[in-house]
């Protein structure tokens, strides 16, 4: 959108659609003659289907699978293979249940517990 009266705050990056800032009163507003022909210009980029190109946020999200778990799911290939089916946060879910545990008994049979689900192609929280 064309700003040639200089009201809108854009950003740094020119990319967002922009805003006139905090209005505490009317006085705050641009004036209607103005107003007017920023929402005419407005509704015409709609009519013409013109978007902003967003990028896509980069996500380097790399899971750490502690060794006890990766050696698991290494003696059992359909659980291993259902694994890597989920989503980031699934298996997140699932190493975190683990992980979490207190004592030695328990983190084993959760291990034991995920395992068996992931063959059966649950997800962490199925029940």
């Amino acid at each position: 959108m064309l700003d040639p009266e200089n009201i809108l705050d854009i950003g740094k990056d020119k990319s967002a659609m922009g805003h006139l800032g905090k209005i505490e009163k009317q006085s705050d507003l641009p004036s209607n003659k103005t107003l007017s022909s920023y929402i005419i210009q407005a509704k015409a980029l709609i009519d013409k289907g013109v978007k902003i190109e967003r990028k896509k946020a980069e996500r380097n999200r790399v899971l750490v699978i502690p060794d006890e778990i990766s050696n698991a799911l290494k003696v059992t290939p359909e659980a291993n293979k259902q694994f890597k089916k989920l989503s980031y946060s699934h298996q997140k879910e699932y190493i975190d249940w683990i992980t979490e545990a207190k004592t030695e008994p328990t983190k084993h049979k959760r291990l034991k517990h995920t395992i068996v689900w992931l063959i059966e192609g649950k997800s962490r929280n199925w029940k």
